[in-house]
């Protein structure tokens, strides 16, 4: 329970600092910011850290080349 609670706690934090003005789609907050912070805490609930280091690695492989083409 409190490792839930640190998630998503850490996670609103970073949207917050990171997102966005308001004027942007809630889509792309979600996308860019909520859906990989899930995917990286899965990971390092499931595999441990270096599995959710490593996941947060290639998704920047990914993502970030796939947001600015799409901007």
């Amino acid at each position: 329970h409190h490792v839930l609670v640190a998630a998503v706690l850490s996670q609103s934090i970073n949207i917050v600092l990171n997102a966005p003005e308001p004027t942007h789609h809630m889509v792309y907050t979600i996308v860019r910011y909520a859906l990989p912070g899930v995917i990286w805490g899965w990971l390092y609930l499931r595999y441990g850290f270096f599995a959710a280091i490593v996941g947060h690695a290639g998704t920047h492989i990914w993502l970030d080349p796939a947001i600015v083409y799409s901007s």
